[in-house]
């Protein structure tokens, strides 16, 4: 791929506080949401086939299936959040400030953010673990798509950092997003939050923006 097609930059971030898990351990919810669902992308199809899998293999200590939890992804590498959650949080920002014009068709199309899995590490290690639990209210849909608010038990990670890459297509003035556009969604998304639960309060974070032209990138979290 032609590196004049994209500007990618990097962003670091670091939750302020607990962020915590929004995947329903119970499969016959997340199934009965897809169903309620149109249009989605392929990366989201694929990411809901790995949850349900997972799901359904989950047990806790007595041996049981836990249908009342709120868990995170993860796989053998550790703890994840998937990119479309923080490509939704900068839609959400891009709607409110409609800083850029054709935002809709350029976000849709000219803007990503890479890598799908988006790895939770403290100390420069992704972490495997979770940090406990905690009951939350917790507001979702049944498989009919109707509001639903119950009593849940909601897996928490404390203060995780994390860091993502944020493709910008470029036309031929250069980005279709520049660098002052994309801090500015940033800082929105840092109070309004990432993750579930952010609407609530939770999930807020620090992010700080790594421009390729004058930062060049730096290592990663081990594995």
């Amino acid at each position: 791929m032609s590196k004049d097609v994209w500007t990618k930059y990097k962003v670091k971030g670091i939750f302020v506080d607990k962020v915590y898990g929004g995947i329903p351990a119970d499969p016959e919810v997340i199934e009965g949401f897809l169903a309620s669902k149109k249009n989605l992308s392929k990366e989201e199809k694929e990411a809901a086939k790995s949850i349900i899998e997972k799901t359904q293999d989950l047990q806790t200590v007595a041996g049981q299936i836990d249908k009342v939890s709120n868990i995170f992804n993860t796989d053998e590498t550790g703890v994840f959040l998937n990119n479309y959650q923080i490509m939704g949080a900068l839609k959400e920002s891009m709607s409110i400030q409609k800083s850029v014009t054709s935002w809709r068709a350029k976000m849709q199309r000219g803007v990503r953010v890479m890598p799908p899995f988006i790895y939770l590490y403290r100390d420069g290690k992704i972490l495997k673990d979770l940090d406990g639990f905690e009951q939350k209210v917790v507001h979702s849909e049944d498989k009919f798509g109707a509001p639903v608010t119950s009593l849940k038990r909601v897996a928490f990670i404390v203060k995780p950092s994390f860091e993502f890459e944020v493709w910008v297509g470029n036309d031929k003035e250069g980005p279709i997003m520049s660098a002052k556009v994309l801090k500015s969604l940033l800082e929105h998304i840092e109070v309004t939050g990432i993750g579930a639960m952010h609407s609530m309060g939770m999930g807020q974070c620090k992010l700080t923006l790594v421009e390729p032209e004058t930062n060049p990138a730096e290592p990663g979290p081990s594995k």
